[in-house]
């Protein structure tokens, strides 16, 4: 029996160093085949769960305080119908989607992921509730510039609001003499501050808007 040539065993090397770099390539093409297909269901899933959340509350609203009609803007202001959460607000801090109720503030979207444009353009036309049409761009957060980590969507739809403007302000004003400082005096509609508070509040019924009624301590606004 004759033994293998120098010539075979650099053939025979050369072919199994071979069969084990294809298999090396297959096996990183399907992990950054994976971590792409990660990377677009977390920004898919963010963007869709931020967008719903904010359709939610705009047709909750009571009314649409920023942009005005026909224009367009970073940021949203919403006023709602629970005092608490008045104004809701969304922009962008930090690169994520920012929502803020009565003060206190939470993210839409999560920290590995970056929104790179946010527009609400109010569409409302005279005698209607009001539309806005949202649009923003997510895209996962690659800060090594890696092609497995490139992932970006664009979001873009249109929600009318459900609540209209109409409605009535009832309960009971608090007497104007109840509030011991001049702030809280001034702003009860119908008392004044000359040292002390005086007046008559004006009656919750007599308020013809949401925003009015809202301010006024006793009163609230029922669509």
């Amino acid at each position: 029996m004759r033994g293998f040539t120098l010539i075979e065993i650099i053939i025979y090397l050369g072919i199994v160093g071979l069969v084990f770099t294809l298999m090396i390539l297959f096996l990183w093409q399907a992990i950054a085949g994976q971590i792409k297909t990660d990377c677009y269901r977390e920004v898919h899933q963010n963007g869709r769960f931020a967008m719903q959340k904010i359709f939610s509350l705009i047709k909750k609203s009571a009314a649409i305080n920023s942009p005005g009609s026909g224009e367009a803007s970073s940021s949203l202001s919403l006023a709602m119908v629970e005092p608490d959460l008045n104004p809701t607000i969304f922009d962008v801090s930090d690169h994520k989607i920012r929502i803020t109720q009565g003060g206190n503030s939470s993210y839409l979207t999560t920290q590995q992921l970056k929104v790179s444009s946010l527009e609400f353009k109010n569409l409302s036309a005279p005698g209607t509730p009001g539309i806005v049409k949202v649009n923003f761009t997510l895209e996962y957060l690659n800060l090594a510039n890696k092609i497995e980590y490139q992932a970006s969507l664009d979001f873009g739809s249109s929600v009318s609001r459900l609540i209209s403007n109409e409605g009535s302000c009832l309960g009971t004003p608090a007497e104007c003499s109840s509030y011991a400082t001049s702030t809280a005096c001034l702003n009860q509609f119908g008392c004044s501050w000359n040292g002390n508070c005086s007046g008559t509040a004006v009656l919750c019924s007599d308020i013809t808007t949401m925003e009015d009624c809202q301010i006024q301590d006793g009163c609230s606004w029922q669509p």
